[in-house]
């Protein structure tokens, strides 16, 4: 189904190969980015954020090299690129599992799943599901519109959506932070405190999303002439990282919106606002 599913896409033959590649290699490494991303929720959930970043940092490090290594030094090619982002995902999970483990002994915690905790996560998880997939759908359309436009239109719109990411990742450790304190003031009953800490979040990532956008639209040239000296690919993608760093600051507000739905609760609505969005 694999080869199929791709082929939807509109890309030329030898994109689709390669794709085809990647995807078979990189699907191996799906079940360590779910135990990752619990063991992310679950340390958020205690108001600890500096742990996932030393995990994040140090297995982003490892992917680097790892790729490196096996794209440039084993001339892997793509699937090379694959599995190091397979191991690196691996080592991530260990460490997650590891860590969440042991606090869950200090705690006396049980291990054992709990049948009334998991349905009422899966009620929550529904909504979310719903956000995170109408969401990647937009995003999986643009690839789709990019790759119909030829190789180049498509390696100019991959660059510059893997710059938006890293982006994002930025601006998620403010919505991180709003999911968190806005669920602890609610949580003691604290309206006015959950008020204040939602607008001083949106404040700092409308501001942290301008910086960043100011930035990357000065820096455009340099950016795109760091991932690849093909001038037919350099000009839309230039183009394409303006576009990015102008929506920064509207992009700060949507992660912050985000975080303070989920933090107050809210998923329903956040879930029904990103079909709407993505429709």
């Amino acid at each position: 189904m694999t080869p199929w599913l791709l082929e939807r896409f509109g890309a030329d033959a030898a994109v689709t190969r390669e794709a085809t590649t990647f995807l078979y290699v990189s699907l191996w490494g799906l079940p360590a980015v779910t135990v990752a991303m619990a063991g992310t929720g679950a340390l958020r959930g205690h108001l600890d954020t500096r742990t996932p970043l030393v995990v994040a940092v140090g297995s982003n490090t490892l992917n680097v090299v790892l790729t490196m290594s096996l794209v440039f030094g084993l001339d892997l090619g793509i699937g090379g690129a694959a599995l190091g982002t397979v191991l690196a995902k691996a080592v991530s999970a260990v460490a997650y599992t590891v860590i969440v483990a042991r606090r869950a002994g200090r705690a006396s915690v049980s291990l054992r799943p709990d049948g009334s905790g998991i349905r009422s996560l899966a009620v929550v998880g529904r909504d979310i599901f719903v956000r995170t997939v109408a969401l990647r759908a937009s995003l999986t359309i643009t690839v789709a519109l990019a790759a119909r436009k030829g190789t180049t239109a498509l390696g100019a719109y991959q660059v510059a959506f893997q710059v938006w990411t890293a982006l994002a990742y930025v601006l998620d450790a403010l919505e991180a932070a709003a999911q968190s304190l806005i669920a602890k003031a609610l949580g003691a009953a604290d309206r006015v405190l959950a008020r204040s800490t939602a607008r001083r979040i949106i404040s700092w990532s409308i501001g942290t999303g301008l910086l960043l956008g100011t930035l990357l639209i000065a820096a455009a040239p340099a950016v795109a002439g760091a991932f690849t000296d093909d001038s037919a690919v350099i000009g839309p993608l230039v183009m394409s990282l303006v576009w990015v760093g102008a929506l920064q600051p509207l992009n700060g507000a949507a992660f912050a919106l985000d975080g303070i739905l989920v933090g107050s609760g809210d998923q329903r609505y956040l879930a029904g606002a990103m079909v709407v969005s993505s429709a």
